[in-house]
């Protein structure tokens, strides 16, 4: 589940642990965790719940991030089909 939470103090200093470095104060998306609950429960930080379709300021609409493939055939090759087949030539046992 996916949290907008931005600190209840603009000053206040709260670590992300995912990200490593402190949650800025304009807020950022997310994962929930115990530790964002514990901050919640103690009023540190405010939090809004976000859609999972994208609507986060963190993702990129699925869209948008699609809508490059196969623009350029050096960097989406085609793909291979498979059978389930082995490949190679085939031996008798």
């Amino acid at each position: 589940m996916r949290k907008h939470v931005k600190p209840a103090d603009k000053a206040a200093s709260i670590p992300d642990p995912a990200r490593k470095t402190d949650l800025p104060p304009e807020g950022r998306v997310v994962e929930w965790s115990v530790h964002w609950a514990k901050l919640a429960a103690r009023g540190d930080i405010k939090v809004k719940d976000v859609s999972d379709e994208g609507d986060a300021k963190d993702e990129k609409p699925k869209a948008a991030a699609d809508a490059g493939a196969g623009a350029n055939p050096q960097a989406d090759p085609p793909k291979a089909a498979t059978s389930g087949a082995p490949s190679g030539r085939a031996t008798n046992p």
